[in-house]
């Protein structure tokens, strides 16, 4: 099922933080989206965003691979966050 943009960014929260810094999302706007679909209160985002922080540093301590289907790694070398960013950009592509 395709997600509509805005909820997509929710699920990619490290890649929306660098579209707001770089003015391609507006924050408020994503903001109340996030309070909307999660039943929160949006002053608690900030904290929310903190613990997503900290689950990206523990996942970057894992040397991590992507395989094709005969097992062959496909981003030989890369770095979790290299991993992320490659991800986000085949999306936007």
């Amino acid at each position: 099922m395709a997600l509509p943009n805005i909820c997509y960014r929710n699920i990619h929260l490290g890649k929306s933080l660098i579209d707001i810094k770089q003015g391609k999302l507006n924050q408020t706007e994503f903001i109340s989206h996030w309070s909307k679909i999660k039943n929160l209160d949006k002053k608690l985002f900030n904290e929310y965003k903190k613990k997503v922080a900290e689950l990206w540093k523990l996942k970057n301590n894992f040397t991590w691979e992507i395989l094709d289907n005969k097992g062959i790694n496909i981003y030989e070398g890369a770095s979790f966050n290299n991993l992320l960013e490659l991800i986000a950009d085949d999306y936007e592509n």
